[in-house]
């Protein structure tokens, strides 16, 4: 799933309240620093949406490893993200339609309550500044295997190239990555339990080469199709001339005759 980035910086501190309602996710993973729309569905939900809004309250969002209709505290990842909710619309079947920006990495302390959603402790972590040359490298890599990719692949926009070529750190950039490729939520999740930007962007890096070699994969059997189409139609040609060469000589025997 796309997330498209803010403008802000998410690596500035974030005043987030100690206590969050929780709004498990089942297929996405939402990086601070992005934008995501979602649908949320059920009156526990909905419920905690409405209250969130009313408040003016950020929602602490969690990846849900096993989708379920009730809540599973052990299901959830421990890592996740403080979400402002920009935009509310109310769907005719009772359900919303959120649009959600991240605002900081969050980790659960402790559960405080299930009933009516559930609510618990929880505390903002901020990357470690690294500023090392080993950084600085793989934050290089990574951006450069981006481009490409973003130039190989025409569901993102080149914009994307812009907009990560300007991240104003290394984190920020391995996060961009992993919520703009195509990468299963396992993957983004291990992408945001990454606290260290050196380690977070050896995981990137390892996804970005993947998705080049399927992207590669891709343009060559397109290039070899294209070949086998293009010799079709010079073979359909040839026959039709042969057809009608042959044609031609019979209708010149006829006439000798």
């Amino acid at each position: 799933m796309s997330m498209a980035p803010t403008t802000e910086r998410a690596d500035d501190p974030v005043q987030v309240p100690e206590i969050l309602p929780l709004l498990p996710i089942d297929n996405a993973v939402l990086f601070p620093g992005m934008v995501l729309q979602l649908v949320v569905s059920g009156a526990p939900w909905v419920t905690l949406v409405d209250n969130a809004a009313l408040e003016n309250q950020p929602i602490g969002m969690f990846w849900r490893t096993q989708p379920s209709d009730s809540f599973d505290p052990m299901a959830i990842s421990r890592t996740g993200t403080a979400a402002q909710i920009l935009r509310m619309l109310r769907l005719p079947d009772g359900g919303l339609q959120l649009l959600l920006r991240g605002q900081a990495r969050i980790q659960l302390d402790q559960l405080v309550a299930t009933e009516p959603y559930p609510t618990a402790r929880i505390h903002v972590v901020q990357a470690p500044e690294e500023n090392s040359l080993e950084v600085e490298g793989l934050a290089r890599s990574a951006l450069t295997a981006f481009q490409q990719i973003v130039q190989l692949n025409q569901s993102l926009p080149d914009e994307l190239a812009v907009v990560a070529a300007n991240m104003p750190t290394p984190a920020r950039l391995a996060d961009l990555i992993a919520a703009n490729l195509n990468l299963p939520p396992a993957n983004q999740q291990a992408v945001l339990d990454a606290l260290a930007p050196a380690e977070r962007l050896r995981l990137v890096l390892g996804y970005l080469e993947r998705e080049r070699e399927i992207l590669a994969i891709g343009q060559r059997a397109r290039e070899e199709m294209g070949r086998n189409q293009r010799e079709y139609v010079l073979r359909q040609q040839l026959e039709q001339i042969r057809r009608e060469l042959g044609e031609g000589d019979e209708r010149g025997e006829e006439i000798e005759e």
